[in-house]
């Protein structure tokens, strides 16, 4: 690497070794400059209800609710018997709409629970949502303990969404008896919407127990267990699901989601690389996937993720910012030039408009990092002047500028950044500790002593207590 932090002043035969020593300044430097770039984690592909409305358990369960229970559900007389049967058979014909008319307009409708009820459902499958709910509302209005009327109530609220009212009819449904797993997974679903996961587990699992075969409930408990840190258990039921669907594009991304979680990066490498010969990856995968491969010391694997992922039309400027932090943090200075001349092109107008005043700030780092490591300082310098310009207490921006200044033998306009980097609280620390050894350089040991004390005092490390142990050793 051609870029060092200081140079040492020492007389040769009074220099002790201090490499340990600039090696540690360079990296807490690096890690102050660009600390917002730790590895993300994958995001678990959300848990949508969405298919669980086209899966045969669903129909079934849905299509053979209605019973004979006079607790929960209203007794039907002859008259409206002889009603839903001509309702029934009048649906089944082409002039659908016509008959719905003309039956509507009979006076049994608004009295009867049960007609309300096969009026709603009618809307519910013709997808009129709101209509449907205003339906069902009606015949609970009649008859509160609807118990069905409640479940599907609740099913068009979930589609809206609306997860307090919908849990409501759950409970609801639950007191008035029902055990069946589509009410039990409905509430699951509810409670880890609302961020209570423990019950959700406790609901998938009961929904389970009448309709195991339903993958939306399985799903459901290996994102539940994801999220309350039972990594292995989820991946145990990714797996089994995936030999079911092995083309499911959200498993394999929320099993290596799971493999992450466990600290296996190199299997959530093969299961995102599974996942990306399904499907194109969303930009943000790939920039994870990309992640995964730098701490694999793989940079030309990392390069050609973050490449994918900022060509993708959706990318953020934001993503594009942090995959080039991801490469400059691991010092791979040359796939960070070759991303940064693409991000140029590709967000040109954001970085024109500048776009966000903390993005700005760290693209420009970033380059500017980038610049500097790859024998272009002078631009480097130039890039991180500009930036201070318009945001002049940057102070990652002016602890870069430091390292700039010393190398091109400025320390004294060196030192009068790191001052000023010292008046920002978070910054104090790096800016005292570069500032204590270019005066160590220059041979004014008291005076660095009092910086690399106070710097010790606000980050204590051993190589730093060495250091100033050997400064010590001279004075």
């Amino acid at each position: 690497m051609r870029y060092s932090i200081g140079r040492s002043c020492f007389a040769p035969n009074r220099r002790p070794n201090f490499l340990y020593f600039e090696m540690l300044l360079k990296t807490l430097l690096v890690t102050s400059l660009l600390s917002l770039f730790a590895i993300s984690e994958i995001k678990a592909e959300p848990l949508s209800i969405d298919q669980l409305w086209q899966s045969e358990t669903f129909l079934k369960s849905y299509t053979t609710s209605y019973g004979v229970d006079s607790r929960i559900e209203p007794l039907i007389n002859e008259e409206e018997s002889e009603f839903l049967t001509e309702l029934t058979e009048r649906l089944s014909g082409d002039d659908k709409e016509e008959a719905l008319e003309e039956m509507k307009a009979s006076e049994l409708v608004e009295a009867s629970p049960a007609i309300l009820f096969a009026m709603g459902n009618f809307h519910f499958e013709k997808e009129k949502p709101e209509v449907a709910i205003e339906y069902f509302e009606k015949a609970i209005a009649l008859f509160p303990n609807f118990r069905d009327a409640h479940r599907n109530v609740a099913m068009l609220k979930l589609q809206k969404p609306d997860y307090k009212g919908a849990e409501t009819h759950l409970r609801k449904a639950i007191e008035l008896g029902s055990q069946e797993g589509l009410t039990y997974g409905l509430l699951a679903y509810c409670h880890s919407q609302n961020g209570r996961h423990q019950a959700a587990l406790s609901a998938y699992r009961m929904a389970q127990v009448t309709m195991p075969e339903e993958m939306q409930w399985r799903l459901g408990e290996a994102y539940t267990l994801q999220t309350l840190g039972e990594a292995n258990q989820a991946s145990s039921i990714y797996a089994e699901l995936l030999k079911q669907s092995p083309y499911n594009l959200s498993l394999w991304i929320n099993q290596a989601n799971a493999c992450l979680q466990s600290g296996k990066k190199s299997q959530a490498i093969a299961h995102l690389e599974m996942a990306k010969r399904i499907s194109q990856l969303n930009p943000t995968n790939h920039a994870i996937l990309g992640q995964l491969y730098l701490g694999e010391s793989l940079p030309d694997k990392a390069l050609q993720n973050f490449q994918a992922a900022i060509k993708d039309k959706s990318a953020a400027f934001s993503l594009a910012v942090n995959c080039l932090g991801h490469l400059t943090n691991h010092q791979q200075w040359s796939p960070a030039k070759q991303l940064g001349k693409e991000i140029d092109q590709r967000f040109s107008e954001e970085i024109s408009k500048k776009a966000s005043r903390d993005l700005i700030s760290k693209y420009s780092r970033s380059m500017a990092m980038v610049e500097l490591e790859t024998g272009n300082a002078k631009a480097g310098a130039k890039r991180i002047e500009t930036l201070l310009e318009t945001h002049p207490n940057d102070g990652d921006a002016l602890l870069l500028l430091a390292r700039f200044r010393e190398d091109n033998n400025e320390p004294e306009k060196a030192m009068v950044l790191l001052e000023k980097a010292a008046g920002i609280p978070e910054k104090r620390a790096a800016a005292l500790l570069a500032h204590g050894k270019i005066l160590a350089d220059l041979f004014r040991y008291d005076e660095a002593l009092v910086l690399l004390e106070e710097a010790k005092t606000l980050k204590p490390t051993a190589s730093l207590t060495n250091y100033i142990e050997a400064i010590r050793d001279l004075n």
